[in-house]
């Protein structure tokens, strides 16, 4: 099963390098990407550590999205001060955790190192875009649809796909702009 697991996952994540590989090609060339000059073992073993340590910090922020109001109930107990409190930490962790998650992708997986403060800019900008995202389609999946009806199962599905699709251009989004930007930046730079 883990191998199943380390097979899927890296090669997601060879996907994403491929892809956040060829944001960084020259505007007129965008068939050119930046050489991925690591050999297949390292680039392989970073698809794993970096499949392994996005899906801890996955699972840890729908962990905490779906179990920190218990849980700061218990501690901080009730009321709307707590109440409160419970909301801005709860979804700040959340957003952190998601943060951290698409930042190490966006800075280990491409070909060419970024500098941190672009890593957080796209990291940020993808986030956001992602929660927004997923704020409108959750009205979506609780108000609109209907599942009621005989393709009630099969509308699940392709619901679920179509989360997961907008989900990838709402991330690669992000990405292709903190590239576009970071190399406005550059040639503004070198003028």
């Amino acid at each position: 099963m883990w191998r199943n697991f380390r097979v899927w996952a890296g090669g997601g994540r060879r996907a994403y390098a491929v892809g956040e590989t060829s944001c960084h090609a020259p505007p007129r060339e965008p068939h050119v990407g930046v050489p991925d000059r690591r050999s297949f073992m390292r680039r392989f073993t970073l698809s794993c550590a970096l499949a392994a340590a996005v899906g801890v910090l996955l699972l840890l922020a729908a962990v905490v999205a779906r179990f920190g109001g218990a849980a700061a109930e218990a501690v901080l107990g009730d009321g709307a001060l707590a109440t409160t409190a419970d909301l801005a930490l709860r979804w700040g962790l959340v957003f952190a955790l998601l943060l951290l998650a698409v930042g190490l992708l966006a800075h280990f997986a491409p070909a060419k190192r970024r500098p941190a403060r672009w890593v957080s800019f796209g990291a940020l900008l993808s986030v956001g875009g992602w929660v927004v995202m997923s704020l409108i389609f959750s009205w979506y999946v609780t108000s609109v649809a209907d599942y009621g009806s005989i393709f009630g199962s099969l509308a699940t599905v392709i619901v679920a796909m179509e989360y997961l699709y907008l989900s990838s251009i709402v991330f690669l989004t992000g990405i292709q702009v903190d590239s576009l930007a970071r190399s406005s930046v550059e040639g503004a730079a070198t003028s």
